[in-house]
């Protein structure tokens, strides 16, 4: 995606475990096709081996990664997803106030939460 130029504003990183991810899935392995063991088991490992790779990237290069614990209730998770988005809009329209506002007096440009590139700031 980077290659291609899009960048994603939020990543969240959903922790939890495989078992819970097991022990979710299990009344609907036979019915959903995505929570079928075999394809689940690949689909895992597939995960477990490159997420920190991807995760790592976009923590370096544009701070934009969120992680939200699983195991708490679905209200937490879109509480929390909600309030990283709402930063981010937040601090975006910040920075537009503040950059265009510069000429009429000396007030510097906020960057927390910006979610861009850090060599954009040098």
């Amino acid at each position: 995606m980077a290659k291609k130029s899009l960048v994603p504003t939020n990543v969240f990183q959903m922790m939890g475990s495989v078992s819970l991810t097991y022990k979710r899935t299990e009344a609907t392995a036979d019915s959903v096709f995505g929570h079928n063991r075999v394809f689940l088991n690949q689909r895992l490992d597939y995960i477990q081996s490159n997420l920190p790779f991807v995760l790592s990237f976009y923590q370096r290069y544009y701070n934009n990664v969120c992680e939200i614990d699983t195991t708490k209730s679905k209200w937490f998770v879109e509480d929390r997803s909600m309030r990283e988005l709402q930063l981010h809009l937040e601090a975006k329209q910040n920075f537009a106030r503040d950059y265009h506002l510069r000429d009429t007096g000396k007030r510097g440009c906020k960057m927390m939460h910006l979610n861009m590139d850090r060599s954009l700031a040098k």
